[in-house]
C-alpha cells in the first residue's frame, strides 16, 4: 500500500518502491517526477494511480463516499506503466454539501479528501459513484449544464455528461429505493388524481385501453403466494421481463405510459400500471374499481412461465390462478376482460377480437361464449374451457344474463389481482373513480353538524343573557 503525507512543502507519495516528489503550482496542480523516467502532471489532492488490478479513489471523509477516477495508461521509455489522469480539480472536489453544517462542509481548499489505493475488489461496490470500466479510458468532456453530483456527496462525476441520463444512486441506494414503499399522503393522492386525468386523456385519444389493461394484468399475474414473489410491483418495465414471450407487444404500452411517469415522478411504476388498468376499464364503460396506492417498485423479475398459456385447458388455468391465491370465480370474471381488444398473430399466434365492439367493456364476451363459434370472433382454448368446465360455466351463464353481477364480481376480482402481495399502508387512501370515500364524506358531515350545534348553543346562551 502506498503512503502519503500532506505538508506545507507539498505532497510526497511512495508507490511500488518508487518515490515521486510533488510540488504544488499556482494553478492548484501538482507535478510528479519519477527520476529517470517521465513527468506526469496531476490535479492537486485528486491524485489517483492504478497499477495492474489496483484502483484508487478520492474519498470524502465527511460523506463516506468515493469518487471513481478515470485515467489513461502511458508507458515511459523503459516500458514501465504509468497512469496520467485527465481530471480537473473541480471535478472531484465537492461544491456545496447541503447535509453538512456550514463550518464542516467539504471544500476544495480543505484537506477533506484523503487518498487511498487498494484492490478494486476490496472496495464495496455500493460506495462507487459509478462502476469502473473494464479498461481505463478518458471520459468525454463534461458539459457545464450536465455537471451532476453523486448520491448525498456533492462530488461531481468526471463522466457527468455521459451519465446525465443514468440514475445517480449507488448500487445499495438503488436496492433500498426499489424496496421502499412510497409515502401515501395528501400530496401523493393529489398526484394520483392528476395522473388519473392524464391517463383518461391518453386512453381516449389513443384507444389503447386493451393493451394498457393487459399490461396491468401481466405485471400483477406473476404473483406466487407461497414465495411472495412477483405481483404488481412494476418489474414488467424491465427488459428482462417484458421480453418474455407472453409479454410480446407490451413494450408499446410501457412506452405510452413513460411520459406520464416522467411527469408524475412521485408515483411508483407499480402504482401507475395498476391505476392505468383501473382507468382503462372505467373509460371504456366498465365498473368503478377501488384503487389503493402505495405499491413498491421492484427490480427483481420473476422467471418466465408464470402467466396463463392460451393454448392450455382448465387444469392449467386453475394451477396459475390458485398459485396467486385466486378462485374459480376470479378466473371467469377476469377472463371477461377479453371483452376489450383483440389478439395479434405476431404476439400470441392468434388473430381476431373476442367481441363485436372491442373498445367497449360489457358482458358480451360471455354472451358470445354461450353462442359457440361465431364468424370473425376469436375463442381461445382457455376461453372454450370456461363453457366446458361445469364449475366455470355457472359463472359464464350468470354473467351472460346479468351484466350488473359481472361488473360487481369483476371489480372485486380486479382489485384482488391488483393488490396481490401488497399490504396497503395504514395511512393510505382509497380512490374510487376520482371521488372521495364515503367514509370521508360522513366524517366531514359529522364535523359540520358538530360545528353547527356549537354555534346554535352559543347563540342560545347569548339570547338567554338578554332576559336575565
Amino acid at each position: 500500500m502506498p503512503g502519503f503525507r500532506i505538508g506545507n512543502s507539498g505532497l510526497r507519495l511512495k508507490y511500488s518502491s518508487r518515490t515521486l516528489s510533488a510540488k504544488s503550482n499556482d494553478d492548484d496542480r501538482v507535478t510528479f517526477r519519477d527520476v529517470g523516467t517521465s513527468t506526469i502532471t496531476e490535479p492537486s489532492r485528486t491524485t489517483i494511480l492504478e497499477k495492474k488490478k489496483r484502483k484508487s479513489t478520492a474519498f470524502c471523509q465527511r460523506c463516506s463516499d468515493f469518487a471513481a477516477g478515470w485515467g489513461q495508461i502511458r508507458r515511459d521509455e523503459s516500458g514501465r506503466k504509468l497512469e496520467s489522469l485527465r481530471i480537473k480539480s473541480n471535478q472531484l472536489n465537492p461544491l456545496q454539501h447541503k447535509s453538512h453544517p456550514p463550518e464542516t462542509r467539504c471544500s476544495r481548499r480543505e484537506t477533506s479528501l484523503a487518498f487511498s489505493t487498494s484492490p478494486l475488489h476490496s472496495i464495496p461496490p455500493s460506495l462507487f459513484c459509478h462502476p469502473f470500466p473494464t479498461k481505463p479510458e478518458l471520459p468525454p468532456a463534461p458539459q457545464s449544464n450536465t455537471n451532476q453530483s453523486c448520491c448525498c456527496c456533492p462530488v461531481s462525476c468526471p463522466t457527468a455528461a455521459a451519465a446525465a441520463s443514468l440514475p445517480l444512486l449507488t448500487q445499495s441506494n438503488q436496492l433500498s429505493a426499489a424496496m421502499s414503499a412510497p409515502m401515501v399522503d395528501a400530496d401523493y393522492m393529489a398526484e394520483i388524481e392528476r395522473a388519473r386525468r392524464d391517463l383518461r386523456a391518453l386512453i381516449s385519444s389513443k384507444n389503447c385501453a386493451p393493451i394498457i389493461l393487459r399490461l396491468a394484468w401481466h405485471d400483477a399475474g406473476t404473483y406466487d403466494a407461497k414465495t411472495n414473489t412477483g405481483g404488481p410491483n412494476g418489474s414488467i418495465r424491465l427488459p428482462q421481463e417484458y421480453s418474455h414471450s407472453s409479454n410480446a407487444g407490451l413494450k408499446i404500452a410501457i412506452d405510452l405510459l413513460e411520459p406520464i411517469k416522467q411527469k408524475h415522478t412521485k408515483i411508483t411504476y407499480a402504482d401507475l400500471y395498476q391505476l392505468t388498468g383501473v382507468v382503462a376499464v372505467e373509460v371504456t364503460g366498465g365498473p368503478t374499481i377501488d384503487f389503493v396506492p402505495g405499491r413498491k417498485d421492484s427490480s427483481a423479475c420473476p422467471e418466465e412461465g408464470r402467466l396463463p398459456d392460451a393454448r392450455k385447458g382448465a387444469s392449467h388455468l386453475r394451477e396459475v390462478f390458485y398459485r396467486m391465491g385466486l378462485s374459480d370465480k376470479d378466473i371467469v370474471a377476469l377472463s371477461g376482460g377479453h371483452t376489450l381488444g383483440r389478439a395479434h398473430p405476431e404476439r400470441t399466434g392468434f388473430d381476431g377480437p373476442w367481441t363485436k365492439e372491442p373498445l367497449k367493456f360489457d358482458n358480451s364476451y360471455f354472451v358470445e361464449l354461450l353462442k359457440g363459434d361465431s364468424e370473425g370472433l376469436l375463442k381461445l382454448p382457455t376461453d372454450k374451457v370456461l363453457v366446458e368446465d361445469p364449475e366455470f360455466r355457472q359463472y359464464v351463464e350468470l354473467y351472460a344474463k346479468d351484466e350488473e353481477a359481472f361488473f360487481r364480481d369483476y371489480a372485486e376480482s380486479h382489485k384482488k389481482l391488483s393488490e396481490l402481495g401488497f399490504t396497503p399502508p395504514r395511512s393510505s387512501f382509497t380512490c374510487k373513480s376520482g371521488n372521495k370515500q364515503k367514509s370521508l364524506l360522513v366524517q366531514a358531515a359529522a364535523g359540520v353538524a358538530v360545528a353547527a350545534a356549537v354555534v346554535a348553543l352559543a347563540y342560545l346562551c347569548e339570547s338567554n343573557k338578554k332576559f336575565i
